[in-house]
């Protein structure tokens, strides 16, 4: 679930300097309570700039305070706040001991009504144990947060609380999401796809769309994976309409991405078109490696309509930036398939030049499984020369570096090409 409030990195170190000046006159004044209280604000801010370590220091600072001040609610925030900078540090266990006793803070002190949001973190120690590959106890929590939320809806006084908190019926969707989410990652996709669906239900009551835009990405992803093309065109579209709204232009241009990777097989004009909206989008948005990736997706398309010279002015597009950027696996890639067009053209010499270029680049990465590819590709381009030796040779080599990458699939693949240059 996302967070709305969405600030740079300027704006929130303009926050933490007022936030210091503020705690500097509570310090002078000798307002305790008012030092507790800046000291979380700064945590908070320091944990969005992942400065961790001085999040730790004063977040553990405020603590102490309202446990000498008896703040009991206030504590146990607090407590929740520190495992949210744990977790994000990977400290796993010490984050689900921190939520774990701002739980009990609550509990012993019979203060679940009135504290409402300590339901969530139950839901924040299931997202824990599914960070660490516990899917049972994560599941468990999950629901325990389902069945609380659920049993809370009535007390919702305002949608302003209920958005803030992230109680009630928000609290429900976003559980049944976390409970799809997991069932996504066990590969049940049937009951991933049953509790987002519910998950949307909850979030197009309450009117939260932003939200709701969320999950159908995910559906969107599940369904490409069962290889339910128009269901996923159909929430991704959906999808885009929620972004487009809200002006989340970024999302908006991922979305478009990915109806177009469905499309272009059959509509390739029209994955062209939506394509290049997205060119527009990350152009406004400065993003040149979003643009390159663009371009090197409209080169493909061009390459599948075999309009081979645009394809090539694509994929140059793209090398330029990502050799800008000194993005050296993306230049090889595209060193690669321009080799591919040249092949394909006919042009031989250029081809095995391009190819050699992008072999250096992926040895001196060490990335084997593109060797392997890469490789491959020679193997094919001396095949048709007649070089029987040197196909051989290059098929051989590839398929050595695939079996060092455990890729059962290409190392067969590989095989069956290489009994076919033989025969």
């Amino acid at each position: 679930m996302q967070d709305n409030i969405f600030k740079n990195e300027k704006d929130l170190e303009d926050e933490l300097e007022t936030l210091t000046n503020y705690l500097s006159k509570y310090k002078a004044s000798q307002d305790i309570a008012g030092i507790a209280s800046e000291l979380y604000k700064i945590g908070d801010i320091l944990i969005k700039l992942n400065r961790f370590d001085e999040a730790l220091n004063n977040l553990r600072e405020s603590l102490r305070i309202h446990r000498e001040l008896k703040d009991i609610v206030e504590e146990s925030y607090v407590l929740a706040m520190i495992g949210k900078c744990l977790k994000l540090q990977k400290r796993y266990n010490e984050a689900l001991e921190s939520y774990k006793n701002a739980i009990k803070v609550i509990e012993n002190n019979e203060l679940e009504e009135q504290v409402l949001v300590y339901i969530n973190y139950y839901g924040e120690i299931g997202k824990i144990y599914l960070k660490m590959g516990d899917y049972d106890n994560a599941l468990k929590y999950f629901k325990i947060t389902n069945e609380m939320h659920e049993k809370n809806i009535d007390k919702i006084f305002s949608d302003e609380f209920l958005r803030f908190q992230r109680v009630g019926k928000l609290g429900v969707a976003d559980s049944l999401q976390n409970i799809g989410e997991l069932y996504e990652l066990k590969g049940d996709y049937d009951q991933a796809i049953e509790y987002y669906k519910q998950s949307l239900n909850y979030y197009d009551e309450i009117d939260i769309i932003d939200d709701k835009a969320i999950v159908l990405q995910k559906l969107a992803k599940i369904y490409r994976i069962l290889e339910d093309y128009q269901n996923a065109y159909d929430v991704l579209k959906e999808a885009s309409e929620i972004h487009y709204k809200f002006k989340d232009m970024r999302n908006f241009a991922l979305d478009l991405e990915q109806m177009c990777e469905i499309i272009s097989f059959e509509y390739p004009d029209e994955a062209i078109k939506l394509l290049n909206k997205c060119l527009q989008i990350y152009d406004q948005l400065s993003d040149k490696i979003k643009k390159a990736e663009i371009f090197r997706q409209i080169a493909l398309i061009y390459r599948e309509k075999e309009d081979l010279y645009t394809a090539l002015e694509f994929h140059n597009k793209a090398m330029d930036i990502y050799q800008e950027y000194r993005i050296n696996i993306a230049m090889a890639r595209e060193l690669r398939s321009i080799g591919e067009i040249m092949h394909d053209l006919n042009n031989n010499e250029d081809a095995l030049e391009y190819y050699e270029k992008s072999l250096e680049i992926f040895q001196k990465l060490g990335n084997k499984i593109e060797i392997a590819g890469t490789y491959m590709n020679m193997a094919i381009l001396y095949n048709d020369l007649q070089d029987k030796e040197k196909s051989i040779n290059y098929i051989e080599n590839a398929i050595k570096f695939a079996d060092e990458s455990n890729s059962d699939k290409l190392v067969a693949e590989f095989k069956k090409l290489k009994d076919e240059f033989l025969n």
